[in-house]
């Protein structure tokens, strides 16, 4: 009976996952793991071993060796209802010559329309520039 305790104990604390890492991605490269290419956003990004065509240069270097005439692609998504944009731009062309496929690929992502606020500051008085947008101008009672 021991021995039984034991080893369900023994599962019990197997059956845990532990992970040193995090399941979020947080570098500076966050920007990579959103991926390229609807076919493979399609299949939750589990794409890398079946990758043939010009986003090969994204998931998987080797699958370019499979590319037999010229490709391109784009693809822009937005995040965040519309405040982040990802642009992801690449082209392949194959080398018959050399047996080689030459490849470019472009990743973009970015918050367009930010405010310029670098004159924000009136030195003259030494306090912030005044908005009139942030005052009332209708008001109802």
């Amino acid at each position: 009976m021991k021995s039984l305790i034991s080893a369900l104990l023994f599962l019990l604390v197997l059956s845990f996952q532990t992970s040193a890492q995090s399941s979020l991605a947080k570098y500076g490269n966050d920007f990579l793991s959103t991926g390229a290419g609807a076919r493979a956003l399609g299949m939750g990004s589990a794409h890398s071993s079946l990758t043939s065509d010009v986003t090969a240069g994204y998931w998987n270097v080797a699958g370019l060796s499979m590319v037999n005439e010229p490709q391109a692609i784009y693809m822009h998504s937005e995040r965040f209802d519309g405040i982040v944009g990802y642009d992801y731009g690449a082209f392949a062309i194959p080398l018959q010559s050399r047996n080689a496929v030459f490849s470019v690929s472009f990743f973009r992502q970015g918050v367009d329309n930010i405010a310029n606020t670098l004159n924000a500051w009136d030195a003259d008085r030494n306090q912030p520039r005044e908005n009139p947008e942030d005052y009332i101008t209708r008001f109802s009672a």
